[in-house]
């Protein structure tokens, strides 16, 4: 093989890869991408009302394809926003983050909200914000005493 025909050849093999990876013409699932799911936050204090639980969630794209990402449903009580906004493609190596404030009533105790990121043709993401209240010492509790040494 002289040194133009090779030359050619790795021209040739560089362009069909280019056009296979080329913009967005390679596209991988949700469920690629890398980054923590679920975030569990203990609430602590208060009397009655609501405790907001922020929580922000980045999504890595590790492939080499490009993910899509259309919509997004949340429970009541939720807010969200995401960066890139939505409906948003997550480059190669790219992220995207979801911002989520979670709202939970003290009366109702703990409890789960979820994000659920959704595409035409894939199985949807879902990340979780897990609110648990810390529970309060009796009204009638002493303060701890020391403990005795062993033997004793």
């Amino acid at each position: 093989m002289t040194a133009g025909c090779a030359h050619r050849w790795v021209r040739r093999l560089a362009t069909v890869a280019i056009v296979a990876l080329g913009a967005g013409g390679c596209t991988s699932r949700m469920a690629q991408l890398e980054g923590a799911r679920g975030h569990t936050e203990w609430i602590s204090g208060g009397d009655g009302g609501t405790a907001e639980v922020p929580s922000v969630f980045v999504l890595r794209n590790p492939t080499l394809g490009w993910v899509k990402v259309e919509s997004m449903r949340t429970e009541a009580g939720t807010e969200c926003g995401t960066v890139p906004p939505l409906p948003a493609s997550i480059a190669p190596g790219k992220q995207m983050e979801v911002a989520v404030i979670a709202r939970f009533p003290r009366a109702s105790g703990d409890a789960v909200r979820t994000v659920t990121l959704e595409s035409k043709g894939d199985e949807p993401l879902v990340l979780r914000v897990d609110g648990r209240f810390q529970p309060a010492a009796p009204a009638d509790a002493k303060p701890p005493q020391p403990i005795a040494p062993a033997g004793k």
